[in-house]
């Protein structure tokens, strides 16, 4: 699987970038993504509330391209209660801010969230951002309020889950799977596609079939597995301002972490 880069070096940086060695591709299980987030901030003083906004910031970057390329000017974003659907309110922000017109599927109420993403979701809320509580009874009858083919952003899940996902959660990413099949609808993850285990690239149940997976600091070793390819469709790497060091300390190596890791939850490719 190829990993693509989501910009070009502007033309006055491609000279000195020839004689520059890029760092080698680094790789991250579970656990060293859990633990980016509190040593960014213990030992380099970069909040994780930073870390998500440069994650929504690059998200919205590339979904903003694609919907450029496509035509299209609406977009669905489906949020989780946790970083990951931080990340997903983020994206809304921007993609606002440059005249998308955006719905936001929440599958918690605000109340429910906590740390980073409930100060997003406050934020969104002050902003008036048009958004949709979505009905654990009949999660497809919520979704059904949405007109058009909308590209559909998944930040529902992140690299975090480890069982497998039931309810309204499954019933969510089973109508993305219809919508994309039906009418051909861009999908695209943040982070990784919502039920796909991160270590082993398999679903947890079910898993979104994405076109696309925006990874954030680094793809995840799951993605080497054949079987994950048909979930990811193409990634593409993100950099959300985690210092290089750590990340060498925390990514994975030929089976062997490189230190006792820890672990946390963004990319882009």
């Amino acid at each position: 699987m190829a990993l693509r880069s989501p910009r070009l070096l502007p033309r006055q940086s491609q000279n000195t970038a020839r004689n520059h060695t890029p760092p080698p591709q680094r790789w991250f299980d579970r656990v060293g993504i859990r633990e980016l987030d509190r040593l960014a901030l213990e030992e380099f003083g970069v909040p994780s509330i930073v870390l998500m906004e440069n994650a929504g910031r690059a998200v919205a970057d590339a979904v903003l391209a694609e919907c450029r390329a496509g035509q299209a000017n609406d977009v669905l974003i489906l949020c989780g209660r946790g970083n990951n659907g931080g990340d997903g309110l983020v994206v809304a922000r921007h993609l606002h801010n440059q005249g998308i017109k955006v719905v936001i599927a929440l599958i918690s109420p605000v109340e429910e969230m906590k740390g980073d993403a409930r100060i997003n979701a406050e934020i969104v809320r002050a902003m008036r951002l048009r958004t949709i509580a979505i009905n654990h009874n009949s999660p497809r009858r919520s979704l059904q309020r949405v007109s058009g083919n909308p590209v559909i952003i998944d930040a529902l899940l992140g690299t975090g889950l480890e069982r497998p996902v039931g309810g309204a959660l499954a019933r969510v990413i089973g109508w993305t799977n219809e919508r994309r099949a039906a009418r051909g609808t861009p999908v695209i993850a943040v982070d990784v596609p919502s039920g796909l285990d991160c270590d082993t690239g398999t679903p947890l149940g079910i898993a979104v079939r994405a076109s696309t997976t925006i990874t954030l600091v680094g793809p995840k070793i799951g993605f080497k597995s054949p079987d994950a390819k048909q979930y990811l469709g193409v990634v593409r790497i993100a950099d959300i301002g985690v210092p290089r060091e750590l990340g060498e300390r925390l990514a994975y190596r030929t089976g062997a972490k490189s230190t006792p890791a820890r672990s946390l939850s963004r990319t882009l490719m």
